[in-house]
């Protein structure tokens, strides 16, 4: 890898990162618009604790995949 695209490559990664946070945020209006406004706060922390166990997963072993093994 040259040493000139590692930066576009941490844009690149981070831009996709917004764009899953902003997935997240339009599946939560989602579902909570599609059911019952009693049920809205249990879709909210469910979609919240979706994103915190994947944000937790990925560093534990999606950034090792990410970087390589060797590195």
């Amino acid at each position: 890898m040259q040493a000139d695209s590692v930066p576009l490559d941490i844009v690149f990664i981070l831009f996709c990162a917004v764009l899953v946070i902003l997935m997240q945020l339009g599946f939560a209006l989602l579902e909570a618009g599609l059911l019952p406004s009693k049920h809205t706060v249990s879709i909210i922390f469910k979609n919240f604790a979706d994103f915190g166990v994947s944000f937790i997963a990925f560093f534990l072993f999606g950034y090792w995949i990410l970087k390589g093994r060797n590195k």
